[in-house]
């Protein structure tokens, strides 16, 4: 024969169900705070790198200018008597907008200037030597969107057959996350000039191919030795399943490449737009 539950017994087992309502309701509110006050720091995080960054630019740089072809030379007129040859005039300086003596004041660590072409992609790169830029401003305070960075496996001067920069794609839209502009095809089609500015000198390539790549580390996983290694590469890049080529930028083993590189939200993937150096101009910073 069962038992009835006397009205004590029924009170203790409400107090009970009460306060496991209670420690349930306080654990769930717990958590929902602390996801808020998470998701407040990460957007205060972000806008206090976007500050940082807007005020650097406003300090250093200039707005995108896509170059513009230089003036046809001018044919001297004939003349009747043989001359001497004139020998050809020194180019003038191109202007370097960004002061290179004040960044470095800041970070020595910041090598050079990065801007592309219909985007907001106007960055000081930074290199980097063990991943600390992962996570890092061009200040060297912590930060959620990092830098845009050089490995070691480069050289500082762009040099290299391949240059490989990295960047965050934030989806604030800052930092590298504007390259996935480039998988839409008009966009590609219209947008076409990656610049990067050194204290001296400022480089100008045409971009010819963006696509999804696996997340090999490029620097560490291809050869670039020989001209059999970089052909290798160049045929590489043109056999990916989903991309844009230019196929009539020409690209051959003895250029020099720039590869920008952010991720897709996929870890086995990168999303990567690379380019192809056309121009290399001697430079001075003028100020203002």
């Amino acid at each position: 024969m069962k038992k009835r539950k006397t009205h004590a017994h029924l009170k203790i087992d409400n107090d009970k169900r009460k306060r496991k309502l209670s420690v349930l309701w306080w654990v769930t509110g717990s958590i929902f705070l602390l996801a808020v006050i998470g998701l407040v720091l990460y957007f205060v995080m972000q806008w206090r790198d976007q500050q940082a960054y807007e005020e650097i630019v406003e300090v250093v740089s200039t707005p995108f200018v896509t170059p513009t072809a230089p003036p046809s030379p001018v044919e001297p007129p004939p003349t009747p008597q043989p001359v001497s040859p004139t020998p050809e005039p020194t180019p003038e300086p191109v202007d370097i907008p960004i002061d290179f003596e004040y960044l470095q004041s800041i970070n020595s660590d910041i090598i050079g200037w990065v801007m592309v072409e219909g985007t907001d992609i106007d960055y000081a790169v930074l290199y980097d030597e063990n991943e600390y830029y992962l996570n890092h401003n061009f200040r060297g305070d912590y930060s959620y969107s990092g830098s845009i960075f050089m490995q070691q496996y480069n050289s500082d001067d762009f040099s290299d057959f391949n240059t490989v920069l990295y960047g965050h794609n934030m989806g604030s839209g800052t930092m590298f996350a504007q390259l996935h502009r480039f998988e839409k095809e008009s966009f590609f089609d219209e947008h076409d000039t990656i610049i990067i500015y050194k204290p001296s000198y400022k480089l100008t390539y045409r971009i010819f191919a963006a696509y999804r790549a696996d997340n090999r580390n490029i620097m560490t996983n291809f050869a670039f030795d020989t001209k059999e290694d970089r052909e290798a590469y160049i045929e590489h890049i043109f056999n990916h399943r989903y991309y844009n080529y230019d196929y009539d930028v020409p690209v051959a083993e003895s250029d020099r490449i720039i590869t920008l590189s952010t991720c897709i939200g996929n870890p086995d993937y990168r999303y990567l737009v690379q380019g192809v150096l056309v121009s290399e101009e001697y430079g001075i910073y003028h100020g203002d």
